[in-house]
């Protein structure tokens, strides 16, 4: 499900990809099957914009950069829970795959 380009990204971040957060699948339709989820890691943006964006009438909407067709990315310092003890610089990796 992961493009090879975000496995070495995620090599490259310490991010153990069978270690998820989070994941949901919003099941299959004609085109495949969605999945949402998310990893984290210690660090911090230092680059880009962060993928949560605060929308119009309040709270934020979640806006991903394509990596193919069927996978987008996103990183965001806004995540509220994770699996590290210190809450302190840590990055939410925000993802969206479509597998057919």
């Amino acid at each position: 499900m992961f493009p090879d380009e975000v496995k070495q990204l995620f090599k490259q971040l310490g991010v153990d990809i069978k270690k998820n957060f989070d994941v949901t699948d919003f099941g299959a339709d004609v085109t495949g099957r969605s999945f949402d989820g998310e990893f984290h890691f210690k660090g911090r943006l230092i680059e880009g914009e962060d993928c949560w964006v605060p929308a119009k009438h309040g709270g934020y909407q979640v806006e991903l950069l394509p990596v193919n067709d069927t996978f987008k990315i996103g990183f965001t310092k806004m995540g509220s829970q994770s699996f590290f003890k210190e809450e302190k610089e840590i990055v939410q990796i925000e993802f969206r795959a479509k597998v057919s």
